[in-house]
């Protein structure tokens, strides 16, 4: 789990409409259709909405989206410049982070270790105009499980450390050293996801084989649209721990969706189908649909309607807790 994500605490209605409220006023903004400060309620206050945008992970994006618009900057300007300062430290951090993932990814190269970027990383450097604007705690990459020794020389040698201990996961997490150990992490994973569910629905050679050059990155390579919209849908739904509906994966949804074809999604729709994870597909579909108008062709919702298959015994011992620790 992202250790900067957090399930929201339980609230009275009355927090939790106003956290409704502010929700609703974050994704107009994401859509460039800001609404001004006067429809919160007057006990609304900019800090609320503020702690929301760090909380939902889109402070930065919502600075880019509305900082040229006339209603947006109508709003409160202690409010506008903290979402500045926000989106600044963003894009500084973007930086050293991702000079240090360079550092790493050449090193993996020369020692012919395949890897993918995968998650929050590669969908900032593709979606979205700004990498710096799209919130991440870390990196993510994912390797093939016979290339572990290889992974942690490369590590080594780069001046990196492995954090400790390993349990009940299929990934470590890789950090700086002194002064360096809190700057950034990346986490590398040998299977896709850690949720037992998820984890060996695409394995490592299948993804490398149809994966593409991550541009800005090059020689990185990232997940194909289709696979990178099936891991999306299965991390969001991958974790008990996980707050479902956190506005930027919802988001980071809507704006694979909207730049995919036709024939894509319904490759999408149909390999979820396969691989029987058609219910998270389409609930997080749905779920973009009803935030953010993400148009998503009534024929690709119709394939995810599918029923899900009934699990054996083998695979409920795969897919649970005791599956993954045997793994």
């Amino acid at each position: 789990m992202p250790r900067c994500v957090q399930l929201a605490a339980e609230e009275p209605g009355g927090l939790l409409n106003a956290r409704q409220q502010i929700d609703h006023f974050l994704c107009q903004a994401l859509r460039g259709e800001p609404e001004p400060w006067s429809a919160l309620d007057s006990v609304v206050g900019s800090e609320q909405v503020l702690s929301r945008c760090r909380q939902q992970g889109v402070a930065s994006l919502v600075h880019h989206s509305v900082k040229g618009h006339p209603v947006g900057q109508s709003w409160p300007q202690d409010f506008r410049k903290s979402l500045e300062v926000i989106s600044k430290a963003q894009v500084a951090q973007e930086m050293l982070r991702g000079h240090r993932l360079c550092k790493l990814l050449r090193r993996f190269a020369e020692l012919d270790v395949r890897c993918l970027v995968i998650k929050g990383e590669a969908l900032a450097q593709t979606l979205y105009p700004v990498p710096g604007t799209r919130t991440r705690c870390d990196s993510d990459l994912f390797i093939d499980m016979a290339d572990i020794d290889k992974v942690s020389q490369a590590i080594d040698d780069c001046g990196f450390v492995i954090g400790y201990p390993l349990y009940k996961s299929h990934q470590f997490t890789v950090r700086g050293k002194g002064p360096d150990a809190g700057s950034f992490e990346f986490d590398v994973h040998w299977r896709i996801l850690n949720a037992p569910r998820f984890s060996r629905k695409i394995t490592f050679d299948e993804a490398f084989d149809h994966s593409v050059e991550l541009t800005g990155m090059e020689p990185a390579r990232t997940l194909n649209a289709v696979d990178t919209l099936l891991l999306m849908c299965m991390h969001r739904s991958g974790s008990e721990w996980h707050d479902v509906n956190r506005l930027i994966w919802i988001y980071d949804l809507h704006q694979l969706v909207n730049g995919m074809a036709t024939g894509e999604l319904l490759e999408f729709a149909r390999k979820a189908v396969g691989l029987d994870v058609q219910w998270a597909c389409r609930e997080g579909l749905l779920k973009a649909q009803s935030l953010f108008t993400t148009v998503v062709p009534a024929d690709v919702l119709v394939v995810l309607d599918t029923p899900e298959r009934q699990p054996g015994f083998a695979r409920r011992l795969k897919d649970s807790n005791l599956g993954l620790l045997m793994d």
